[in-house]
């Protein structure tokens, strides 16, 4: 099977510009789908010449929006508290060393939440902002008590 539009044949392999395939290819920010459509040539040519030349490994998998992965990871926090809240225990040493590790999360997720807005435009959401103080507030409840 090849990965060439249907009704074309691959290029024959003197007339592509591999130098420009690898080139796309290593830099990773197009689909492989859409370098071989472009160049005319099949996957399997494209894979047996990345490893007859060791190209540079592709990144695998989809780029990180780490905004998107701070607020998820505020929400999961957030829903571990409330799962906390309800099976209130009598074993406190038990509860304070989980609660020690959900303030730890929660701490490192406000420093890299810092990071990342430091390093792109301001694009945290009062979602986040909100679920960070909710966070908070839920974790003084549960020391007080």
């Amino acid at each position: 099977m090849t990965d060439v539009t249907e009704g074309e044949a691959p290029a024959p392999a003197a007339a592509v510009d591999w130098a420009a395939v690898r080139a796309e290819y290593e830099a990773g920010e197009e689909l492989v789908r859409e370098i071989i459509v472009r160049h005319g040539i099949t996957r399997s040519q494209l894979d047996w010449r990345s490893r007859r030349e060791a190209w540079a490994t592709r990144q695998r998998g989809v780029r990180v929006d780490r905004g998107a992965m701070v607020g998820r990871l505020f929400r999961l926090l957030d829903r571990q508290t409330l799962a906390m809240e309800k099976m209130m225990s009598d074993e406190p040493d038990r509860e304070m060393a989980a609660l020690g590790k959900l303030v730890t999360t929660l701490e490192k997720l406000i420093e890299i939440d810092e990071r990342t807005a430091r390093k792109a435009p301001r694009r945290q959401s009062v979602d986040a902002e909100g679920l960070r103080r909710k966070l908070a507030e839920r974790i003084d409840r549960l020391v007080k008590d």
